[in-house]
């Protein structure tokens, strides 16, 4: 157990797609170590605290900022942290493949797709197959052996061996010889031939950055950088070539000469992840919140996304990325606001989360504010990739102190999830995926959930989508100072237009027809939270937009003599009546 434990801590791979300044990559570089640290004195591995972060900061962390000042200050940070101990400081690692800048959230350019993930799949199903013909080999040449020591190698036997090695070997050589590219047309592209060579291309790409993970010298270091980025925009251009957008290759061709990229292409900057794992293991963060209203040009190049939506946070498109750059059953872990399992704008997440996660835990500190510097509500979450999630259980805890003593954090932070107190509460809740579809999310602690279940069970009826409304809409209720100026002093404030009290209805000497437009109208203070009093203060003229033809009217004459007295004063679209 403490061998796999191990071989899983020196393999993760960690991604942060908005690193800032690198404090969430350095923190999970730091528990690497630690667990690391308490496993080699099990393993009784002598290794220095040095070579552990070398290791985590080299092997595991990967990390994306749109700010290229935030990415240098990442490196740095975490260049610092390796050397920080050392009384001999040794060379440091060069990060360049590692934390890169990039706009995390845009993988293609003015909605062209910029690579080709089959490139990916075609070259490691030849990976695949090279390691199946190497297999073969093995075991041709190890027959061959066993029959020539015991004497048993027939001239026969000896010679279909003999042919079966060759026919391998010739296979093995056609996937590594380079395609023949001479008989290429200018400005036509043999399409099955372009794919060739780009496969060619990707593998090149996968080796070239598996040395440079692995290479110490720097003037090799350097040229390799240059051919993994070559490389790079070779494999973009060869996609654009693919799709024949001729107009986009000139542009494309123009930001490379310019070494400008304003897009992230995750599966071709960071192939190595891709190819061993189908997606990082871990994907942490504390994302930008920006809201569209306060600034829309954060938003450009993402409208178009399945995961855009009016009233939205910008942070909402990291969550959902983050689930995409997971392997199945990788791990998300965001502090963020806690308003997106209800927030209107937040529909999309939700969506997302139902649809291909797991909620682990759910941390709210509810109306402490964890950053001094910003008036947020906010949470952590930790989410798990598994679309295998119709019922399962979370770990929910909130916090209910608006200024929490340390002493109050330790606790709330490391008690088990069975308490409920005035401090906070921590508690298993049953989550079931059906009854929170195309609604908000909400976490009740069991026994509320009870109590809500047997009401449920027990209810008469629900009003539907459709029944449910912004209440009565109108275009004047009573008299209001500004409009009393205009009536002059027959009027006085509070007079009723189209709502009336039980004496102004009463004045009106209504005909039988007329009593029909009449209904009862209930106030807010008519409703309290489990029930409503039935006895109503006022009524209302409950006419619709039918009453826009003035003819309609005629046929309720006391009512017409009423409103024509405001006819000045009526604004609404089918006035006045």
């Amino acid at each position: 157990m403490h061998l796999l434990v191990e071989d899983k801590l020196q393999n993760i791979k960690v991604a942060d797609p908005a690193v800032g300044s690198g404090a969430f990559p350095l923190g999970m570089i730091n528990e690497i170590v630690r667990a690391r640290k308490v496993l080699n004195v099990y393993l009784k591995n002598d290794i220095s605290d040095y070579e552990l972060k070398k290791h985590a900061i080299t092997n595991s962390i990967y990390g994306v900022d749109i700010d290229p000042g935030a990415v240098d200050i990442a490196k740095l940070r975490l260049w610092l942290a390796l050397v920080v101990d050392e009384e001999t400081p040794h060379p440091l690692p060069n990060l360049e493949h590692k934390i890169m800048q990039g706009n995390s959230l845009i993988s293609e350019y003015e909605g062209v797709k910029l690579f080709d993930d089959s490139f990916f799949e075609d070259a490691q199903s030849i990976e695949k197959e090279k390691l199946k013909i190497d297999h073969k080999l093995s075991f041709l040449q190890k027959e061959y052996f066993e029959l020539h020591k015991n004497n048993e190698l027939t001239v026969i036997k000896k010679e279909e061996i003999e042919k079966e090695i060759k026919s391998l070997q010739r296979q093995k050589k056609s996937f590594t010889e380079k395609p023949d590219t001479s008989n290429e047309v200018t400005g036509l592209f043999d399409l099955p031939q372009k794919k060739k060579i780009a496969q060619e291309k990707t593998r090149t790409l996968q080796a070239k950055i598996n040395e440079y993970i692995s290479e110490s010298r720097r003037t090799h270091k350097q040229n390799l950088k240059e051919e993994i980025d070559n490389l790079k925009w070779e494999l973009i251009e060869a996609t654009l070539e693919e799709q024949g957008k001729a107009d986009k290759l000139e542009e494309i061709k123009a930001l490379r000469h310019k070494n400008i990229k304003p897009f992230f292409i995750w599966k071709l900057e960071f192939s190595d992840v891709f190819k061993e794992k189908s997606g990082f293991d871990v994907v942490i963060g504390n994302p930008p919140y920006i809201k569209e209203y306060t600034a829309k040009n954060a938003f450009d190049g993402l409208r178009d996304s399945p995961y855009y939506m009016g009233k939205m946070d910008l942070w909402y498109f990291f969550a959902c990325l983050g689930l995409d750059l997971s392997r199945n059953h990788g791990v998300q872990a965001f502090i963020a606001p806690n308003n997106w399992i209800s927030n209107f704008g937040a529909k999309r997440i939700r969506e997302k989360v139902l649809k291909d996660a797991v909620i682990k835990e759910f941390i709210d500190f509810g109306n402490y504010k964890v950053f001094d510097t910003a008036g947020i509500q906010t949470m952590v979450y930790i989410l798990e990739k598994n679309k295998n999630n119709d019922d399962y259980r979370i770990n929910y805890a909130r916090l209910n102190l608006e200024k929490p003593s340390s002493n109050d954090l330790t606790h709330f932070l490391k008690t088990k999830f069975d308490i409920v107190n005035d401090k906070y509460e921590k508690f298993v809740f049953d989550f079931e995926k059906i009854k929170f579809k195309n609604k908000n999310i909400q976490f009740l602690n069991p026994q509320i959930g009870e109590i809500t279940n047997k009401i449920g069970n027990n209810s008469v009826f629900y009003l539907t989508d459709k029944e449910v409304a912004q209440g009565i809409v109108l275009p004047q209720d009573f008299l209001n100072k500004k409009n009393l100026e205009k009536l002059g002093n027959d009027f006085k404030k509070g007079d009723g237009i189209f709502a009336l009290s039980e004496k102004e209805k009463s004045n009106l000497n209504l005909e039988e027809n007329e009593k029909e437009l009449i209904k009862p109208y209930f106030m807010n203070d008519k409703f309290y939270r489990y029930g409503t009093n039935s006895k109503n203060d006022f009524w209302i003229i409950y006419t619709d937009s039918k009453f826009k033809n003035i003819s309609e009217i005629e046929k309720y004459p006391n009512i017409k003599k009423h409103l024509d007295k405001f006819k000045e004063v009526i604004t609404s679209d089918n006035k006045p009546y």
